[in-house]
């Protein structure tokens, strides 16, 4: 009888190892939770050996991190290269399609086309637990891992700080007439802005509110919203509407005649991880998931001038003054998917009520 245990034994065996195998897919270990989490993701990364992803993370940036990364996991390699724009996206998808895929996750705006080629995989992070629940996608597709704010930007030569704005009602006001500008692209400026108004007041108090605007006779600039707010430092408008608040800090710090104010809640958008439904070493991509959402790494990735999404770290000290979350303010982030679900009626209400603008890509 004991050979037949013996080799009973050895099938259950094989067959818990098929099952366990099984049973460790990328959506289970993108959802680990628990004590035992970090210790399964050390022992499965140390099987794949390294992590590959990509993004428009610079590359002095990127060999910071992967440093430190090595450091707290040697065991692990770390394989990485910028990509701007939709080549990242694009990069992923032909992989796919080829059955050669060799990325774990990008860094970047990215849900809106690998969401339609199915490639996002929903993941946990004790990170993202631990952010405000303003910085949380809420179907768990991404995790965020810096911000941007937008605000009204005012050239304080022409402006006064007891008389700038601080809401988009006081742009209401007759003496902005002829005043103020806003930049415009498909996706950004006017018509993020007008996205952002429709979500926050709703249709009909969003379409007053941009049939009286219209009244103020805004202009709208073509090319960057950089370059439209070096034309309020400039002179050539006294407001900008939409202002990148990072760049308000580093033109204020650099002696520029510019300030600004924040609404709440403030406009947001943010840069992000999407780890991939094919990811080939998926256990090492959450463990660099949940680094580059910690202290050590977002430390090193506020030095690009963005706003970490750890609240538990602060921007640069000239960038304190325009942070919401340190000022007590909400945000409203204007995402990936708000914008191309909403582009068709804000580029409409845009044309309906700012008939001289020319929509610019």
């Amino acid at each position: 009888m004991r050979p037949l245990a013996t080799g009973v034994l050895a099938c259950i065996a094989s067959l818990v190892l098929v099952a366990t195998s099984r049973a460790e897919t990328i959506e289970t270990i993108a959802n680990l939770t628990g004590a035992g989490r970090q210790q399964v993701l050390e022992d499965g990364a140390k099987r794949e050996g390294s992590v590959v992803w990509s993004g428009g993370v610079g590359e002095e940036m990127r060999a910071a991190l992967a440093k430190a990364f090595l450091a707290k996991y040697p065991f692990l390699k770390v394989e990485s290269q910028r990509l701007v724009a939709n080549t990242a996206a694009q990069r992923v998808v032909s992989e796919f399609s080829a059955k050669t895929s060799r990325t774990d996750l990008v860094a970047g705006n990215y849900l809106v086309e690998l969401k339609k080629a199915g490639l996002v995989q929903p993941f946990r992070s004790p990170q993202i637990d631990a952010q405000p629940q303003d910085f949380q996608e809420p179907n768990r597709l991404y995790g965020a891992y810096r911000f941007a704010y937008h605000g009204l930007a005012y050239n304080t030569k022409l402006v006064s700080d007891a008389e700038a704005p601080h809401s988009y009602e006081d742009l209401l006001d007759p003496k902005w007439r002829g005043k103020i500008v806003w930049n415009h692209s498909t996706d950004a400026g006017a018509p993020m802005l007008i996205t952002y108004f429709r979500r926050l007041w709703g249709e009909d108090r969003a379409g007053r509110y941009l049939q009286r605007l219209a009244l103020q006779a805004v202009a709208t600039a073509p090319g960057s919203a950089r370059e439209t707010l070096d034309s309020v430092a400039a002179g050539k408008k006294s407001i900008m509407i939409g202002a990148s608040l990072h760049q308000v800090a580093a033109m204020r710090a650099q002696g520029a005649p510019i300030d600004a104010s924040m609404q709440d809640p403030v406009l947001a958008r943010d840069n992000y991880l999407l780890l991939l439904k094919n990811a080939p070493h998926p256990h090492a991509a959450m463990l660099f998931i949940d680094f580059l959402l910690d202290h050590q790494a977002q430390e090193i990735l506020r030095g690009d001038q963005f706003y970490p999404a750890n609240p538990d770290v602060d921007p640069p000290e000239v960038m304190m003054p325009y942070d919401p979350l340190r000022h007590g303010l909400k945000q409203l982030t204007v995402t990936d998917e708000m914008i191309a679900a909403e582009r068709g009626k804000s580029l409409s209400l845009f044309r309906e009520y700012f008939r001289d603008a020319t929509p610019t890509r």
